[in-house]
């Protein structure tokens, strides 16, 4: 494989092609001399709205791109996005370390179908590209003599800003990982006549080095050691492929890469970067200190057209079907304080059009250990929905405060009607709490929504100390300023609610929005877990049902905020008394049944009084248990249960 003096005469024009001064840059059959690369700005001697006017633009510095195996269990049309991708970057050049074509045959014209197959791709990209032969491109004599009818040779070097580029063949011969002492030789030569060149980069397809190291005395990998010898002393970087998973190694303080993929097989279709399977392309930026090295998802690079206005509509609503779909657990309830086992419940949903494929694990827990959770490569079909049960164990029973949260980590990913994969990764933390579940009695006397409160025989739930506060704690003073007391009940017609609250100072004419005024927020929750338990009550009148009324002077008048927006035969009035104000509400079962999908069993309550003592000012917000739209939220509280 020696090159032959004509194939050196190329060398020598393509080395005067890239050589050419910095002061003339040509691209296609166009040119500029004497470029003025300075900024012409008006400076002032104050301030100047820019950090400052030395630009990265060095003669010495430039950039270009590696694709890295196409081919060993190719992935039709990858490289080719590869292509289109490369063009909307525009490296200076980019190189390659090999398995271009599938190879593997011993029939020529084949392989000759093959490399015209590839050279089209390659023939659209708008700069050079460098070929780096892999074993599916010299997989036998054939191939190799295919290779060299097409390529010439199948190592080579080019010097370009006074750095070495130095292309290797680890099929020399073809069949084992192999660099013959022919090759050596001339790596060790090269790098002898260029001892001036500020760094060298080497591109190889197989990682001999991680041969060796793995087992110093293999003796079927040829000269590496040769080349590698020489490279210990200059500055270099070393490129390879063949494995398809993305590693970097040091050694002798250097970096050696192992690239993964554009679009050659790996052991997942899911792309997840940290596993070190994806398709990329590698962005090397040279500077006066070394190469800058950046990894380019092919997926994250994007066109002008990613989102155009035609086509908004229909991506925000795919955004928003893609960003509601994953995977969602509830607490973990501690039901028994010398409780060792525990299940973990949850479900993972896909409420888009396509297929979606999850990958979920738990962080490590200090105190609990989780059983299997093998969601790798799981596939949820449109509009699906697969419950998930995990078991959890710990050596000591928990206690209910201060144990930190399990850390859920998922990434589903679908396939767009475009081809393009996307990708939603989230983090969940799943709560560790004591959950208290309060009764919800049967009401076994008719409740008429009147704001007489005379229907009902208690008000258990006291409220003198909110569980929290909002808005201008300082303005409540204490139960004497404004409290309330509250029951829940159902009948075989509804779920009720009653509030009695006593406040000193009742300001309601501020319209329709309680939170400025005095007035009742009361919001009820009735969607499956965990959806309930973790819920933060952000989509009112969605998610759920907010009842946010103004106290009137009779009970057929009605005020609050966007009352039309309430479901259906719900009934609520909102009354002032001679202590404050009354309120009763009574919700369908038909509602609560239609949100969990069944016979209602339990819902979640939030109970807030506005309490405003001057006209002017503020007022407070007071909770009976953390709202749930805040960080204090406590999932799970205010859960009722159907008695």
């Amino acid at each position: 494989m020696t090159p032959s003096n004509s194939l050196l005469r190329v060398t020598v024009l393509i080395l005067l092609s890239l050589l050419a001064p910095s002061q003339v840059r040509a691209h296609g059959d166009h040119e500029q001399a004497d470029v003025d690369t300075a900024i012409h700005v008006d400076k002032i001697d104050a301030a100047n709205p820019w950090t400052s006017l030395d630009l990265l633009n060095d003669p010495d510095m430039f950039q270009f791109a590696i694709v890295t195996d196409r081919t060993g269990g190719n992935r039709p049309g990858v490289f080719a996005k590869a292509v289109t991708k490369l063009n909307l970057l525009l490296p200076e050049f980019v190189m390659s370390v090999g398995d271009l074509v599938q190879g593997y045959t011993e029939d020529a014209d084949k392989l000759r179908r093959q490399r015209d197959e590839f050279d089209s791709l390659v023939g659209q990209l708008e700069m050079p590209f460098f070929y780096v032969a892999g074993n599916h491109d010299i997989s036998n004599p054939i191939g190799e003599s295919v290779w060299v009818e097409r390529l010439g040779r199948a190592y080579y070097h080019f010097r370009y800003r006074d750095v070495l580029f130095l292309c290797l063949c680890t099929e020399d011969p073809p069949g084992t990982p192999h660099i013959s002492a022919e090759q050596a030789d001339w790596a060790v030569k090269v790098m002898a006549d260029n001892a001036d060149a500020r760094w060298t980069f080497v591109f190889m397809h197989q990682p001999i080095w991680r041969y060796l190291d793995e087992d110093p005395n293999l003796d079927d990998t040829g000269h590496w050691p040769t080349i590698q010898a020489a490279l210990d002393q200059r500055k270099h970087t070393v490129f390879a492929g063949h494995w398809h998973h993305y590693t970097r190694h040091e050694r002798n303080d250097s970096d050696y890469y192992i690239l993964a993929t554009t679009g050659g097989g790996r052991a997942t279709e899911f792309e997840y970067p940290e596993s070190g399977y994806f398709d990329h392309i590698v962005w090397v930026t040279m500077t006066d200190d070394g190469p800058r090295i950046a990894n380019l998802l092919l997926n994250g690079i994007l066109d002008k057209n990613i989102v155009t206005g035609e086509t908004n509509a229909k991506a925000l609503q795919m955004f928003g079907n893609f960003t509601a779909s994953g995977i969602s657990f509830q607490p973990i309830f501690l039901e028994d304080d010398g409780q060792t086992s525990h299940t973990l419940h949850g479900r993972i949903i896909n409420r888009s059009d396509f297929p979606m494929d999850v990958w979920a694990g738990f962080e490590p827990h200090p105190a609990l250990q989780s059983g299997p959770l093998n969601l790798l490569g799981a596939r949820i079909e449109p509009g699906q929905e697969q419950a998930i049960d995990v078991s959890l164990h710990t050596d000591e029973p928990l206690a209910a405060d201060g144990i930190a949260p399990l850390i859920l980590e998922w990434i589903v990913t679908f396939e767009s009607p475009d081809g393009r994969p996307l990708m939603n990764r989230q983090q969940q933390r799943v709560p560790i709490v004591k959950r208290e579940i309060h009764p919800c009695p049967r009401q076994l006397a008719p409740v008429v929504i009147d704001g007489n409160l005379d229907d009902w025989a208690d008000l258990p739930f006291v409220v003198e100390q909110p569980g929290q506060i909002l808005k201008d704690a300082t303005s409540w003073t204490g139960p004497d300023d404004c409290s309330y007391r509250f029951a829940v009940a159902y009948d075989d017609q509804n779920l009720y609610v009653a509030v009695k609250t006593i406040d000193d100072v009742v300001i309601n004419d501020k319209g329709d929005e309680p939170w400025k005024q005095d007035g009742p927020e009361i919001r009820i929750d009735a969607r499956p877990d965990p959806d309930r338990s973790m819920g933060k009550g952000n989509t009112d009148f969605k998610e759920t049902l907010l009842l946010a009324l103004v106290p009137t002077d009779t009970a057929d008048r009605k005020a609050g905020y966007q009352l039309d927006q309430l479901p259906d035969g719900v009934q609520f009035t909102c009354v002032k008394t001679d202590t404050g104000y009354a309120i009763e509400a009574a919700i369908p079962n038909s509602y609560l049944d239609e949100c969990q999908g069944k016979p209602w069993d339990m819902f979640r309550l939030d109970v807030a009084i506005n309490d405003l003592d001057l006209p002017d000012g503020q007022g407070a917000q007071l909770h009976w248990v953390p709202d749930w739209r805040t960080d204090e939220n406590s999932p799970g509280s205010g859960t009722f249960q159907r008695q």
